[in-house]
């Protein structure tokens, strides 16, 4: 039997995208769930409790890349506060 393609390799170390892409496709799944979610409990294939927690965690997982995303960002400090400035244009 061949091996599933679609199969998820948690145990890989070295991530295959950048944040920036990582949290693009949680929030795009995030906004697949919102739209299915309702109907998947309307229909008894998951209860209300199942569909809110797991959009609790997936929530959580894009804010807590995004807060490792800005503690990435250089900080700057503008000149006014010991900052460098600007290079300047020449003519």
């Amino acid at each position: 039997m061949a091996e599933n393609e679609y199969a998820v390799n948690l145990t890989q170390r070295t991530p295959q995208c950048g944040l920036e892409e990582a949290m693009s496709e949680i929030e795009r799944e995030l906004r697949v769930r919102e739209r299915c979610y309702g109907r998947w409990v309307q229909d008894g294939k998951m209860t209300r409790i199942d569909a809110r927690d797991r959009l609790r965690r997936m929530t959580a997982g894009w804010l807590h890349l995004d807060k490792l995303l800005t503690l990435q960002q250089p900080e700057t400090v503008p000149p006014e506060a010991g900052g460098a400035e600007a290079p300047k244009e020449e003519p």
